[in-house]
């Protein structure tokens, strides 16, 4: 049983370690991908950086487990298997686990919900909108990368446009094609076939949405995983102490002291002779 569980506990601390390093990955990808588009989708830059350190701190769980937990499994020391350290060691992991538990059930799945998120996205969207061409340059220039990396155009459209300046025209970022001299211009005077034709008729928040909807499901799903192993490895973690206290230890140590000979009993001639045999010595 306490093998068992023993190499129950490392089998939990493997798959720790991969659901960090699926962490990591996702987290990068997004860094890597949507990061230009700048404050416009901060917050899901921020959600990155938290599931990116979150899952870091899995990585090296998962390693700790594996190498210093997992190697206590081959050592054959039983003792120390079962002596306090091993025990302590068993009663900080799981404190250590279900802190992380609560903490990634506070942070990530009530803070950093889709929801959440997409909220504090359309805000912020909207106020970058709503400082283009103004004294703020880097709205500006952070609207119009959108606009060209999600194939986008306006907040909820490209009448946004329209209703913000009063005018028939929209921006370069929304043109097909930008290289197109005058692409922009006089859009209200066109039909919705020449209008799909020379810009992008979507808004950036539904096209955001799309772009992100598969990464907000694969760290979503990560999250679950990722709470359910840590409340697993606590239960290892109690079920080794659990065996430990309920099992006695085999194979004493012999220190030497007191040290009691069996002895066989004889009779007859044998038992005589032995008595004689220790008299004369």
């Amino acid at each position: 049983m306490t093998n068992k569980s023993e190499y129950a506990l490392n089998f939990c601390n493997a798959i720790l370690m991969a659901i960090g390093i699926g962490f990591i990955g996702v987290a990068s990808f997004t860094l890597l991908k949507y990061k230009p588009l700048g404050a416009v989708i901060s917050p899901v830059i921020n959600e990155a950086y938290c599931v990116l350190g979150f899952g870091c701190i899995l990585v090296v769980l998962g390693i700790v487990g594996v190498t210093v937990l997992g190697c206590n499994i081959s050592s054959g020391d039983k003792h120390y298997r079962r002596g306090c350290c091993w025990n302590f060691t068993l009663i900080a992991t799981v404190v250590l686990m279900v802190t992380l538990a609560v903490t990634e059930l506070t942070v990530g799945l009530l803070l950093f919900t889709p929801e959440a998120v997409n909220s504090q996205v359309c805000d912020v969207m909207n106020k970058t909108f709503n400082e283009y061409n103004t004294e703020n340059s880097n709205s500006t220039q952070y609207f119009d990368t959108v606009e060209q990396e999600l194939k986008c155009c306006g907040v909820n459209g490209y009448m946004d446009w329209q209703a913000l300046r009063n005018s028939s025209d929209v921006t370069q970022g929304c043109c097909t094609n930008t290289t197109a001299p005058g692409c922009y211009k006089d859009i209200t005077s066109l039909d919705i076939t020449q209008i799909k034709n020379k810009i992008y008729t979507r808004g950036c928040y539904e096209a955001y949405k799309e772009s992100l909807h598969g990464v907000s499901m694969v760290t979503t799903v990560f999250f679950y995983a990722a709470a359910a192993m840590l409340v697993l490895t606590s239960i290892t973690c109690v079920t080794n102490l659990v065996v430990n206290c309920c099992i006695e230890v085999e194979d004493e140590p012999d220190f030497g002291f007191y040290k009691r000979e069996e002895t066989t009993p004889m009779t007859g001639v044998n038992s005589a002779s032995s008595t004689n045999s220790r008299y004369r010595s």
